[in-house]
């Protein structure tokens, strides 16, 4: 089996999580009660375990994109981004709500 369909058998290992499940999430944490529609699709994608690549123009709510499906499962979520200065106001505002986070460069 290549390493692909390894990937997508230890993703199929984790539980899905269900969108309740992430609209609870995103009231407590952030204070809104349902996604933007730009949002569904990648959040609903996340959530079943299977990759997401997300190009949104900004003020779209990308990071929240992210943000939920990390907050609803375990382990380690790892967040690409070529803007320094987003990534640290992000880790800040998680950290502010307790969320552990963290930024390198």
């Amino acid at each position: 089996m290549d390493q692909q369909g390894t990937r997508k058998q230890e993703n199929l290992k984790q539980p899905v999580v269900t969108k309740q499940q992430a609209l609870r999430m995103l009231e407590t944490y952030f204070g809104y009660t349902s996604f933007r529609p730009a949002q569904e699709a990648p959040i609903a994608s996340l959530l079943r375990n299977e990759d997401v690549i997300g190009i949104m123009p900004t003020g779209a709510g990308k990071s929240i994109c992210f943000q939920i499906p990390a907050l609803c499962k375990a382990g380690l979520t790892i967040v690409f981004s070529p803007l320094i200065s987003l990534m640290k106001d992000q880790v800040d505002g998680l950290l502010v709500q307790n969320i552990s986070s963290g930024a390198h460069q």
